[in-house]
């Protein structure tokens, strides 16, 4: 996913509050407590979840959500923490994007929890696969503390929520721009509208307003529907379907 087209988890915060009146008139800023920021990473972690998978069943995905990179083979393996499970996989020997390419498609042969079992001999591969659902938090990431794999922290100077890869001793000055230990968690920018009315929904849910929460949930229904017809018209050949089997794409 190209990261110019995405929003901040800052920009999403924004959204929330100026949609659910929480701005302060004086300072421009939000008036959300802790407590609303803690719950709100929740909700939209929830959120970008269910847009994140709609698609699936129906043999199609989001085309921005594909990703494309040369995999390690290690021991017959490809490690989960490499590429992320599901079922929109397809591996090859090598770019099959290419000019006169002549890749060939690799079975694979089983996943399982520790990892992916593509049916060669290579050493690494070429995987198209759709990327991890991003998370959410409001803990502050300092560099003083010690994060183990999957922990999310958001960041107040990007704005941004980052995701540990593995491992990460506090005091040892690996900053969250080291791709090797942190991934940014990226909000696709055809999802803001959706994720914004879905969380009002579930605030007002929580608030015991059901009548309010579901009239909202529409609406954030009919803003992912625009996007998915629009993403689906621009997916290659309007099939929305973005993996190339073949010599085609299907």
């Amino acid at each position: 996913m190209n990261p110019a087209l995405h929003i901040s988890y800052d920009d999403q915060i924004m959204n929330f509050a100026a949609r659910n009146g929480r701005i302060d008139p004086s300072t421009g800023a939000h008036n959300l407590t802790t407590g609303d920021l803690r719950m709100l990473s929740v909700w939209l972690s929830t959120a970008i979840e269910e847009a994140w998978n709609r698609p699936r069943g129906k043999d199609w995905v989001w085309p921005f959500l594909v990703n494309s990179a040369t995999l390690t083979v290690t021991s017959g393996i490809i490690a989960l923490a490499d590429i992320s499970y599901g079922p929109w996989i397809s591996l090859w020997s090598a770019d099959p994007r290419t000019a006169n390419s002549n890749a060939y498609r690799v079975p694979v042969r089983v996943i399982d929890a520790s990892g992916i079992y593509p049916q060669c001999d290579l050493g690494s591969v070429f995987g198209l696969y759709v990327a991890r659902v991003p998370e959410f938090s409001s803990t502050q990431w300092s560099g003083a503390t010690s994060y183990v794999t999957g922990d999310v922290v958001y960041d107040s100077t990007t704005g941004q929520c980052w995701r540990a890869k593995t491992d990460v001793t506090g005091g040892t000055g690996i900053l969250l721009s080291n791709a090797t230990y942190w991934e940014e968690q990226l909000i696709p920018r055809q999802f803001g509208d959706y994720l914004t009315w879905s969380c009002l929904s579930m605030a007002r849910d929580a608030a015991g307003q059901e009548q309010t929460a579901e009239r909202l949930a529409n609406s954030g229904l009919e803003a992912l529907e625009r996007e998915f017809i629009a993403a689906f018209r621009d997916s290659p050949t309007g099939s929305g379907k973005p993996f190339y089997v073949g010599g085609l794409w299907r």
